[in-house]
């Protein structure tokens, strides 16, 4: 009888061996993850605008948002630290003190010390559990601060480019008023009909509703910066406008180039093999630093300890206790000894049903991780190549500028020394043709800055 009872806690303990195991990223995974050779992008290097920086700062400080993020990763910790001291023995103390009559007192003293040993680690894998949930909120508020950074950079440079697209539209409705007044002349000699006047005037009121329009989405801009920041009234710094459309543009690129620059000097210097404008794409072992990855790869490793719970629930479970009692005096302490051992016998069919729920959950969260890696990697790529587009447009847009610009200086040079039949009104012509280049030249400029944001967020930010 006793080598069987033997046997029978040799095969428990060997069994419950298997519960111990920790998690293990899946070998399909592993292959391409690799958490020491990842690729990130530090906001700070790619964005050096002194007054851009300050703004990320504030927000990121004031932000209720990252706040929140923070306070559910402690209230984590604190489950974590709960989890952890199941595994420790409780111990209970008491005082009492009771009369029947008023006349007489009774007094006693108690504690007892309880303690349940993980014999097959369902408390240690609840633990487990309990770490990967706080893993989880620590990457989900990198998650918030990574899009905090992203939505910020964004709507500072949008409200650059809106202020540089209001200025052009602010020059072409002049443009479109010196043209209405030449045609009003020309009307009136008889040159032009009332069709062509008419025409330009419709297209003068629209660039000036356009200016209403640009006005309201910057007042939008600086309330949704307001909104990041949790305050209705703050001052926000912010780009402002300018003039001269030489200086309109002249921020937007910079910041281009600037940002450009740090950009290739990161990938020549360290991974241009795999990093390159030219073949845009991201081997998916570079993308082991975004937060939905790893939050991701958490909640697996949740649903594996789950299932470990699951299994734990088949074996007994064994309870040892201890007891004292005394009166206040403890001049006689009575105590008590005892061990149970329970193992689940009409319950059998629940523990198996939650087992093969927990083992279908794990299946599922693997799918997740799986997919969050492929969205992540195509992502990127899609990333890359639209910035890939951008600068490659942004040759042409410059040529295009250039040659409209000399169109522009060759027709006001005929008008005033050459052919007759060059008019003040083909000049107007060619002023509007080159603004609406440079409108496309701003906007393409705003689509790399844009990318390069997503970029940023799309490499799990720094």
């Amino acid at each position: 009888m006793k080598n069987i009872l033997l046997l029978l806690l040799m095969l428990m303990f060997f069994a419950g061996c298997g519960l111990y195991k920790p998690y293990s990223r899946p070998a399909e995974v592993a292959e391409q993850l690799n958490d020491e050779d990842t690729l990130t992008l530090r906001w700070q290097e790619l964005f050096t605008d002194p007054a851009l920086q300050a703004l990320v700062d504030s927000v990121l400080t004031h932000n209720t948002d990252l706040q929140v993020a923070s306070l559910r990763v402690y209230e984590s910790a604190q489950s974590l630290r709960t989890a952890r001291l199941t595994l420790l023995p409780s111990l209970n103390a008491s005082a009492e003190v009771s009369t029947p009559d008023f006349s007489t007192f009774a007094q006693g003293l108690s504690a007892t010390l309880s303690w349940q040993p993980d014999l097959f680690f369902g408390q240690t894998n609840a633990a487990r559990k309990a770490r990967a949930a706080w893993a989880e909120s620590e990457y989900n508020r990198q998650a918030v601060r990574t899009r905090l950074i992203a939505n910020v950079i964004g709507l500072y440079y949008s409200h650059a480019l809106l202020l540089a697209q209001r200025d052009v539209a602010a020059e072409s409705a002049q443009l479109w008023e010196l043209t209405i007044e030449k045609t009003r002349a020309m009307k009136e000699a008889g040159m032009v009909t009332d069709v062509a006047l008419a025409q330009y005037e419709a297209t003068y009121w629209a660039t000036l509703s356009s200016l209403k329009d640009y006005d309201y989405n910057l007042h939008l801009t600086e309330n949704s910066l307001r909104s990041l920041l949790g305050e209705t009234d703050i001052m926000v710094t912010l780009p402002s406008g300018s003039t001269d459309q030489s200086d309109v543009s002249a921020s937007l690129c910079q910041h281009i180039e600037g940002i450009n620059y740090v950009f290739v000097r990161r990938d020549s210097a360290k991974r241009a093999s795999s990093f390159a404008l030219a073949a845009p794409s991201v081997p998916l072992l570079r993308l082991a630093a975004r937060p939905d990855v790893h939050i991701a790869e958490e909640q697996l490793k949740q649903a594996y300890y789950t299932t470990s719970m699951a299994r734990a629930a088949f074996y007994p479970a064994l309870r040892l206790t201890g007891s004292a009692t005394s009166d206040f005096s403890l001049s006689a302490i009575a105590t008590h000894v005892a061990a149970s051992l329970t193992q689940p016998v009409f319950n059998a069919a629940t523990n198996l049903a939650k087992y093969r729920i927990a083992k279908a959950q794990q299946e599922e969260a693997l799918l997740r991780f799986s997919q969050t890696l492929c969205d992540a990697a195509l992502e990127t790529d899609n990333i890359l190549q639209r910035l890939h587009t951008a600068q490659a447009q942004s040759e042409h847009l410059t040529k295009q500028v250039t040659s409209l610009e000399r169109a522009a200086e060759s027709t006001a040079w005929l008008m005033e020394y050459g052919s007759t039949s060059t008019t003040y009104l083909d000049v107007l012509t060619a002023r509007r043709s080159l603004l609406t280049a440079q409108l496309a030249q701003l906007a393409n400029r705003y689509e790399q800055l844009a990318a390069l944001i997503n970029l940023y967020q799309a490499l799990g930010g720094q």
